[in-house]
């Protein structure tokens, strides 16, 4: 079930409680095409915590500027199957003091009108192989504008959704359905009235695997639908997709080609794909893939209010992911206690008509299809574990990424604005028993600010310390988290002229009763 915003296509994951989550996994590059629209780049698959036993929990958190949050879930289990309940809430002022980089010599003015709140719940529930959801996601935040600037200075914007799912896992057969509506509003000034669009989702996926063979056959149906301000009637799409797949092996190598087919309307894209991988000895393992995708235009860019110094385009033509591949290898060795893992992968990527959000010469803004994007980049990766006696351990990862991005017209190509050449992230952590240490390295190289590249903003390193503690008392188990986010108070920018808060302290408190 897609969580991205069907009028923006973003995906917000602060939207997400993880008390609510059992895993994540990360699926890149093109075989993500078996979701559909919009997953060419790759899906984080969020896996629903359903609960395996009967106890509560629940926790507060206290952050700066005015940060607060509390969550509470219930569970339960039995011959019958199992039941669970979780809710949450968050505030956060956001009232940080910062620099106006247009006047830097200037006195220190406090970011105003960024606050935000949210509400979560969910109610999850499986018998055999059976489950249900029905989660509920609001927000109401401030959108401030730009630094210096008053224009935007008390806009607010909210999101509501539901969504209701139901699914089915038996050895050979997948299935799921759901029914999701999701509204957002949005307020430019205290003297305007809001603008609001609703966007409706009924959706249909699943697979089987064929007897007697290596193929898997699935299919999948949407139907999308949006109304609202500034929008004539209630467009829609329909779009019904099919992959047929193969895992074929031979010894320590396999291959595995697949074929992806969605029809939405006059438009139909196929996304082939083949990924192989190839296990040279037990330490040693290789593999590469090849393969094409397609994203249809959102809501927000076919059919977004355009009072806001926006203009939709209804004439946008879908993204086509024209070639896409990777190639890799990765060692992994054990040496007494001590365990190392090295990986690097080297991948390329051609967008033909990359839809990009672009600025008219009076700052009216709109989506349009761009010629081309190319892509290409190394990344690299070594990890360090060494597990000690008395449940005593350690871990060092290193990784960086290089990449070059590339938009524009025949020969006229650009940095893709806001893409760092190059990141790097090293961390170390520790353990003993039910205490935990944990530091965080990060570096963001420069990026430019607009297609033209003029202007850019300077890379940036942060630092990360968080710790836990857990402690055990008959039924009730403790749980304590403290974190200092950009420990050194690094003043940097994400988006040009939005400045970031410095420093930032969380401690949280949790508690877990399990039954008796």
């Amino acid at each position: 079930v897609p969580l991205n915003d069907p009028l923006t296509g973003r995906a917000d994951l602060a939207m997400i409680p993880t008390s609510t989550l059992e895993s994540g996994t990360l699926v890149r590059g093109a075989a993500s095409q078996r979701y559909g629209s919009g997953a060419g780049a790759g899906v984080l698959h969020l896996t629903s915590r359903i609960g395996s036993g009967t106890g509560l929990s629940g926790g507060v958190r206290m952050e700066s500027f005015g940060g607060k949050g509390l969550d509470l879930r219930a569970e339960t289990s039995g011959r019958r199957g199992r039941l669970a309940l979780s809710v949450s809430a968050s505030r956060a002022e956001n009232d940080f003091s910062f620099h106006n980089p247009v006047e830097p010599d200037a006195a220190a003015e406090v970011r105003t009108n960024a606050d935000a709140a949210g509400v979560h719940g969910a109610l999850t529930g499986a018998s055999g192989p059976v489950s249900a959801s029905l989660r509920f996601d609001r927000s109401e935040r401030g959108v401030p504008g730009r630094a210096g600037t008053r224009v935007f200075a008390d806009s607010r914007a909210e999101d509501q959704s539901w969504i209701a799912t139901t699914g089915i896992e038996l050895p050979e057969v997948r299935g799921s359905a759901s029914y999701g509506w999701h509204r957002l509003g949005y307020r430019a000034s205290a003297e305007d009235s809001e603008s609001a669009q609703q966007v409706r989702e009924f959706r249909m996926a699943g697979d089987t695997d064929i007897p007697s063979s290596p193929l898997t056959l699935g299919g999948r149906l949407t139907r999308e639908e949006v109304e609202g301000d500034a929008i004539a009637g209630s467009p829609g799409r329909t779009t019904i997709g099919g992959r047929l797949a193969a895992a074929l092996t031979a010894g320590r190598f396999r291959v595995d080609p697949a074929l992806s087919v969605d029809v939405a309307g006059d438009r139909m894209v196929a996304s082939p794909e083949i990924s192989a991988a190839w296990l040279i000895n037990p330490q040693t393992r290789a593999w590469g893939r090849v393969g094409q995708g397609f994203r249809f235009p959102t809501f927000g860019d076919l059919y977004f209010a355009s009072q806001y110094q926006l203009r939709a385009n209804p004439d946008l033509k879908a993204e086509r992911i024209a070639f896409d591949s990777e190639v890799g290898v990765s060692f992994r060795t054990l040496s007494g206690r001590v365990e190392l893992e090295t990986s690097a992968s080297a991948w390329a990527r051609r967008t033909e008509d990359p839809i990009v959000w672009l600025a008219s010469s009076v700052a009216l803004w709109s989506p349009r299809n761009l010629g081309e994007l190319q892509a290409s980049g190394l990344d690299l990766q070594v990890e360090v574990v060494s597990r000690g006696p008395a449940e005593f351990g350690w871990r060092a990862q290193l990784a960086g990424t290089l990449q070059q991005s590339r938009v524009g017209f025949g020969s006229n190509r650009n940095p893709l604005p806001y893409e760092p050449g190059t990141t790097g992230r090293a961390s170390f952590e520790t353990w003993r028993g039910a205490a935990g240490l944990r530091l965080d390295i990060r570096y963001t190289g420069p990026r430019s600010t607009s297609l033209s590249a003029t202007r850019s903003l300077e890379g940036f390193t942060t630092v990360d310390l968080s710790s836990r503690y857990h402690l055990d008392s008959g039924s009730l188990r403790f749980g304590l988290f403290a974190r200092i986010a950009n420990v050194l108070n690094r003043r940097y920018q994400l988006i040009e002229l939005f400045p970031e808060p410095g420093r930032q302290f969380t401690l949280r408190i949790e508690a877990r009763r399990a039954a008796s």
